[in-house]
């Protein structure tokens, strides 16, 4: 794979452009679930800092947050030439994808799949902390826990998700921890969703359990941003609805 300010990325098609940015403990290979040349669009796959094939190079003495990792991707992008773009982000790369919209404006249409917009709440954030401290004693065994939970029917999936750890297990710990942290600290985009209402919208796996129906709906209300909802997956809607996932970005996308 190629790479531009130490960032590995990869990219399919022609076109106007999109940009993909994986989710937590992933790397830009999950898009390939995707029938994403249907697009006709040229789609931009990015590893992001600490993940796949670009390494994690911010100051290990400074607190890491969203908005310096949504920087490093925006001057990828400049140095690129991509420019104008469309986004969508998966979890982690879901809350990326927002910060960049508020400080791009080259960043035009922007779809947050399996993410969200608003900051944790004191329970979650916590569990961020138990999180980041865990990994650092024995990450293998919690990415045994963590990656099947995700899955609406993870029997139907264990050769992804047994990819999924192998990925994950090649990850330093302390790069996993800074961004649980970083997660758990991130800042709260009510007032950009109200601000582009026709521009980002949210993709909702009705079964996923980090995210529920009734907090999306909660805290989307009188927003007017689109939601659009799959019946049957959990938080890794790539992997268990990729057909529908792609219709749905054909859709949103569209001039």
């Amino acid at each position: 794979m190629p790479e531009t300010e130490g960032l590995h990325f990869n990219t399919l098609g022609k076109g106007k452009n999109v940009v993909f940015l994986h989710g937590f403990l992933e790397n830009a290979t999950m898009w390939k679930t995707l029938p994403l040349e249907q697009l006709n669009r040229k789609c931009w796959f990015i590893d992001l800092p600490g993940h796949g094939n670009s390494p994690f190079d911010f100051p290990i003495n400074e607190e890491l947050t969203l908005t310096q990792v949504g920087q490093k991707i925006m001057n990828f992008l400049s140095l690129s030439g991509v420019q104008p773009y469309d986004i969508v982000g998966h979890s982690l790369g879901g809350y990326i994808a927002l910060a960049i919209k508020a400080m791009d404006k080259n960043c035009r249409k922007t779809l947050l799949m399996n993410s969200n917009f608003w900051q944790d709440d004191e329970p979650r954030q916590q569990n961020r902390d138990r999180f980041a401290h865990l990994i650092l004693k024995n990450k293998k065994r919690m990415f045994e826990e963590i990656f099947p939970s995700l899955f609406f029917n993870p029997d139907a999936h264990v050769e992804h998700i047994e990819k999924l750890k192998t990925e994950a297990n090649e990850m330093v710990s302390t790069d996993i921890a800074a961004y649980a942290l970083a997660m758990k600290n991130r800042l709260h985009f009510g007032k950009l969703l109200a601000t582009f209402p026709n521009e980002i919208a949210l993709i909702h796996g009705e079964k996923d359990p980090l995210i529920s129906i009734k907090n999306l709906q909660e805290e989307t209300t009188c927003l007017g941003n689109t939601i659009f909802n799959i019946r049957e997956a959990g938080h890794m809607s790539h992997f268990e609805s990729p057909d529908e996932l792609a219709r749905i970005f054909k859709v949103f996308l569209q001039p």
